[in-house]
């Protein structure tokens, strides 16, 4: 009867956490994602050089005004590594991305899953292609320009045949800067859209 009593009364605290919006969601770094961060740094994070701050940085003002950002992590250099996953035209595109504590720059992004045509986005999981975030500060909103023989500084050029993904990471690093300057420097920022413009993807779709 016990027994049967708590089962009973965890579903009833899992239905009201749901109901409430408050459902319990690990936003710990995983392993894998560690290791993109080690490899963006370039630096040998071990054990507490990884602190989740989501629960602190995401307020559900937040959430909805960044709804791409969903992990937050401060780095025991006073860095800080972000888990955005924007919609691009398929589906979520999910990113790692560090920002530099010190001079509020991007240190590095890696493209770590999307379901983005290859045909359309190849390569872009590069260096030639992410990159062009690198050393971007988080006051610069950042733009998608079709072609240019240079961009200027808050610009990003579109992969050719590929401007919507490159719109949705684009999202993704923007919702990024506004959760820093937000959460880190005190600042009130717009908000910044989860899905990328000429993307027909809905949420719920099948991956």
């Amino acid at each position: 009867m016990k027994k049967f009593l708590f089962a009973v009364l965890a579903l009833m605290m899992v239905f009201s956490l749901i109901a409430c919006g408050g459902e319990k969601i690990d936003t710990a770094l995983t392993e894998d994602e560690i290791r993109e961060v080690k490899q963006i740094t370039a630096k040998p994070y071990v054990g507490e050089g990884f602190a989740d701050v989501t629960a602190e940085a995401m307020t559900k003002e937040r959430k909805e005004k960044f709804p791409a950002v969903q992990k937050v992590c401060a780095l025991s250099d006073g860095d800080y590594a972000f888990v955005s996953v924007p919609y691009g035209y398929k589906g979520p595109v999910e990113l790692i991305i560090v920002i530099n504590g010190a001079e509020d720059k991007v240190t590095g992004i890696r493209i770590v899953d999307f379901d983005e045509g290859v045909e359309y986005v190849r390569d872009w999981t590069s260096n030639w292609f992410v990159d062009r975030y690198k050393d971007k500060s988080v006051h610069n909103e950042l733009r998608v320009i079709k072609m240019a023989s240079e961009a200027r500084e808050n610009e990003i050029i579109a992969l050719t045949g590929g401007t919507v993904s490159t719109n949705a990471v684009t999202l993704g690093v923007n919702a990024v800067f506004g959760v820093y300057r937000e959460y880190v420097l005190g600042e009130t920022v717009d908000a910044v859209e989860r899905k990328a413009t000429g993307s027909p993807y809905e949420e719920g779709d099948e991956r």
